[in-house]
């Protein structure tokens, strides 16, 4: 189903396909609301898309700074490689988190 929220800081092909989409700097604002809009029950659950970067010398991952919500506490479900050393990251809301 579509019963769930996409926090991206690129919405218009979530919202181009009629999914429930929020942008980043919107959600840094709006925790309470998130969390309000989910137990009413209007998405089930909420994704957030994150851009990443890779450093193969340090082996490390990092997300973009306009991508953080240091706020939140997230679950990673998967990361993808977009392209040479740049990627996505695919991580799941947790809404008892957010209040």
């Amino acid at each position: 189903g579509r019963n769930f929220l996409v926090i991206d800081s690129r919405i218009s092909h979530w919202t181009s396909m009629q999914f429930q989409a929020m942008h980043v700097d919107f959600s840094k604002t709006n925790r309470a609301l998130i969390h309000q809009y989910a137990e009413m029950g209007n998405y089930s659950d909420v994704f957030v898309v994150q851009r990443i970067v890779f450093d193969p010398a340090e082996e490390t991952v990092s997300v973009f700074e306009s991508d953080l919500l240091p706020e939140f506490k997230l679950e990673i479900i998967d990361e993808f490689v977009s392209r040479p050393f740049e990627g996505v990251r695919l991580s799941r809301l947790k809404l008892d988190s957010v209040e």
